[in-house]
């Protein structure tokens, strides 16, 4: 039987047959070269990955190790611990000279107001916490106004309250606030109760006492002329401003 060609159908079969395994042979090539591929790709990646290993192994192995702790003899820790006491001494020396300068300067102030000592009433305007508390009051020579910051002696200090200021007759610019002379003005209306003294302080001539107005209770502390002092535990009369019960004057 022939086909259209003039082929026997057989011979096509076979040609078909032929084409098809020829393209078979022709496409072998191709895969076999992908697979070689891929097989070259893994083998890379497989070295790369143990070259990484064997660099990470070889970096913890040369890594640098920390020198051991010097350990101190028993002179060396001695003579650290004289070093240190010695540089404590030399700041708690020089806070004190310090303070004595201080206080050395400001006794010879005082002396030279005493050379021409003049007294007037002084009224604090504004009370303050910074670096320690402070106090500023003013006050009037041939009516002109003054102002004197001055450490107050403890924190229960009030604007209003009135102290007398010592100064300069010759310069009035130079004065100090006398906190051991609390005082009332004429003006003023006041009022007394007894009230109790809870601390007495040699040192600096400082007590604190405590007392009732309209059933509440307030904390007062005043200053103390040197030659004065005062009981703990012991009652006193106390002098109370009405319009502000937190200003009193203990009468010893």
């Amino acid at each position: 039987m022939l086909n259209v060609f003039g082929l026997p159908v057989v011979g096509r079969q076979l040609l078909k047959s032929e084409t098809s395994i020829s393209f078979q042979l022709r496409s072998t090539p191709t895969e076999h070269f992908e697979e070689r591929e891929t097989s070259a790709r893994h083998c890379s990646f497989t070295r790369w990955h143990v070259d990484m290993k064997a660099k990470k192994k070889d970096t913890q192995k040369y890594k640098k190790v920390p020198p051991p702790k010097k350990i101190l003899s028993t002179k060396e820790k001695a003579k650290n611990v004289l070093y240190f006491l010695g540089i404590l001494l030399i700041g708690f020396s020089a806070i004190y000279c310090l303070s004595n300068i201080s206080l050395w300067v400001d006794n010879r102030q005082i002396k030279k107001i005493e050379e021409n000592l003049a007294i007037t009433a002084g009224e604090i305007i504004k009370v303050g916490n910074m670096k320690g508390n402070y106090a500023i009051a003013e006050y009037y020579v041939n009516n002109k106004r003054y102002v004197r910051e001055d450490e107050p002696p403890s924190r229960y200090i009030f604007p209003g309250e009135r102290y007398e200021i010592i100064y300069d007759s010759l310069n009035p610019v130079d004065s100090r606030i006398d906190y051991a002379k609390p005082l009332f003005v004429e003006n003023q209306q006041t009022f007394f109760v007894y009230g109790e003294v809870d601390k007495f302080t040699r040192s600096n001539n400082v007590c604190f006492f405590k007392y009732r107005v309209n059933n509440k209770q307030y904390q007062r502390c005043q200053k103390l002329p040197e030659s004065k002092f005062v009981k703990e535990g012991s009652s006193y009369k106390i002098e109370y401003l009405v319009s502000n019960p937190n200003i009193a004057i203990l009468i010893y």
